[in-house]
């Protein structure tokens, strides 16, 4: 586990802040040249152990990098307004050097330090920093957890190969964070619990505690190392337990009395009796790729190129994370003019930055602008877990057919609107014309679009079988539903002899056709709450050109009707 600890956040922020100008957010990506990629650097020398005189006594301890004076050229204090009065709520390491600490008053930490540059304190922006500074983490591992209101935790275990080594890794995560303007500790060991100790009382940057000597390490630290209430500190140094190891000597059964589970709980997480995991917080921001162009663009294939490219990194930010794209956002920055906007929504999610490109190409040539592009924003506002395709031994291409559906439907709606894109969805109703709802597919998907019908359904109830009337046998209790249905039943006029049998005969379209075979009845009532009942026996029939109809004879009203076809 590693544990990085950045105890000065707040004030590095808005120290960060207020020398870039009001342009920076806590929302901006720490991203961009300068930064730690994931190619190992060297491997780091072997250092000394820690000697003796370290508070961290332990065997074979290596710090990789001595923690360096911090200086800052002025103090630093962030204030809260409480009561009628502006109270310091963080001050950073040049103002605790010169005596001012969280609490007292700003007009009492500006006599006491003349010049003292005062900014306000806020609670939400270090939050957003910190999730945003997790998110830029997942280059040393993919599994990140932000723990306010100042801390990393990272699963390095196994990522460490691809750094040479955790001692590599953790400096490489330590001078990342630093060149983004935030002073931060690192510590490695067996549980989140000592590494989290470590890296808060450690007197190096960085601390790497060998496998299975966590506990040696810790015996030397105080209790409030293990991430306890101030106040079960206060009670434990007030009893003369003034370290870990103290703490230890004392019988485990006697502690929840005293001072509560979360003592024990904590001790044992720190010492790996209990498991702990890192939660990374899988509701992180979209990813999000700016251009700033140079001077204005109004060309067509100028801006259709920039596009190209940000869409590229926006793949190569989410692909990575074994997710696909499902919907991107564009906004077009003008000098001149508003900015605008529109989306591009797959049916099914994917990763062919071909199909994207092209869709995106499309939308950018309807949104001409008499002003200059100056800038452009892609968002990856919906993803979804890729789990990749797989074909079958005797179906291999049905997932090739939904991929090749599902880029036709995004090609249509490309340059007619999703809305003008419907498909059925079957609803529960008896009557078959009301059997179904037409509905946009951007909510409903392609699930079961394009795929073979079941063949096993088409050869029980095919011709021939015992189920036909005349040559076949006994009716059937359900037959097949047609594959082309009528919006609505067509009036027919029909011969019949048999009484509740098929037709001999019917016309449609001055067009009289002979009935060589028929399969059925089957019955079809809707029940009395839907007003006028329908009672209708359908039957399947065959005329002599090989054509099958599906018909239906309508009890009250005494006449045939024409509702679907078999193709």
């Amino acid at each position: 586990m590693l544990c990085l600890h950045m105890p000065h956040l707040a004030t590095d922020l808005a120290r960060r802040a207020h020398r870039d100008g009001p342009g920076l957010s806590p929302s901006d990506d720490f991203s961009g040249p300068g930064l730690p990629t994931l190619n190992p650097p060297p491997v780091a020398p072997d250092l000394p152990p820690v000697g003796p005189g370290s508070p961290m006594v332990a065997p074979q301890a290596r710090a990789l990098t001595p923690r360096p004076l911090v200086l800052t050229p002025r103090p630093l204090v962030l204030t809260q307004r409480r009561g009628g009065a502006l109270h310091v709520a963080r001050v950073c390491p040049a103002a605790e050097a010169v005596g001012l600490r969280p609490g007292i008053t700003l007009a009492e930490a500006q006599a006491h330090v003349p010049g003292l540059m005062a900014l306000p304190y806020e609670p939400h922006a270090d939050q957003a920093c910190l999730g945003r500074l997790a998110r830029w983490a997942e280059r040393f591992s993919p599994t990140v957890e932000a723990v306010a209101p100042d801390t990393l935790l990272l699963e390095v275990g196994g990522c460490a190969r691809l750094f040479r080594g955790e001692e590599n890794l953790a400096r490489q995560a330590v001078a990342g964070l630093r060149r983004q303007g935030f002073y931060a500790v690192g510590a490695i060991a067996d549980t989140i619990g000592a590494a989290c100790a470590l890296a808060t009382m450690s007197e190096q940057e960085v601390l790497v505690a060998p496998e299975g000597q966590a506990s040696a390490f810790l015996a030397g630290l105080p209790p409030a190392s293990l991430r306890i209430d101030a106040t079960v500190a206060e009670q434990l140094d007030a009893l003369g337990v003034r370290t870990i190891g103290d703490l230890l000597m004392l019988p485990r059964s006697v502690l929840p009395v005293r001072f509560g589970p979360q003592l024990v709980l904590r001790l044992a997480q720190a010492l790996g009796e209990l498991p702990e995991r890192v939660l990374p917080d899988r509701r992180a921001g979209p990813a999000c790729v700016r251009r700033a162009l140079d001077g204005e663009v109004s060309g067509l294939a100028e801006l259709q190129q920039v596009a190209r490219e940000a869409l590229h990194e926006l793949c190569e930010r989410v692909f990575p994370r074994g997710e696909a794209l499902r919907r991107v956002d564009c906004t077009l920055l003008y000098e001149r003019a508003p900015p605008a906007s529109f989306s591009l929504r797959l049916a099914r999610a994917g990763r062919s930055q071909r199909h994207l490109q092209e869709l995106l190409a499309r939308r950018l040539e309807t949104r001409r602008c008499a002003a200059g592009v100056v800038g452009l924003t892609l968002t990856a506002t919906e993803t979804a877990r890729w789990t990749g395709t797989q074909g079958d031994l005797f179906q291999p291409a049905v997932d090739r057919r939904q991929e090749a559906l599902g880029e036709l439907v995004d090609r249509l709606a490309a340059r007619l609107g999703y809305a003008a894109i419907l498909r059925p969805r079957l609803v529960d109703d008896h009557q078959p014309e009301l059997a179904f709802r037409n509905v946009c597919v951007a909510e409903a998907g392609l699930a079961g679009l394009g795929a073979p019908p079941n063949r096993s359904v088409a050869a029980r109830d095919a011709p021939g079988e015992p189920g036909a009337i005349g040559p076949g046998g006994a009716a059937l209790g359900r037959m097949r539903r047609p594959a082309r249905l009528l919006s609505s039943p067509r009036l027919i006029p029909a011969i019949t002899t048999a009484r509740g049998g098929a037709p001999e005969w019917f016309e449609l379209e001055g067009r009289g056709r002979v009935v060589r075979r028929a399969w059925g009845p089957e019955r079809i009532e809707t029940g009395w709450w839907r007003g006028a009942d329908v009672r209708r026996d359908y039957f399947r029939v065959e005329t002599e050109d090989g054509a099958q109809a599906w018909i239906f004879h309508d009890a009250s009203r005494r006449q045939w009707f024409v509702h679907g076809w078999f193709e």
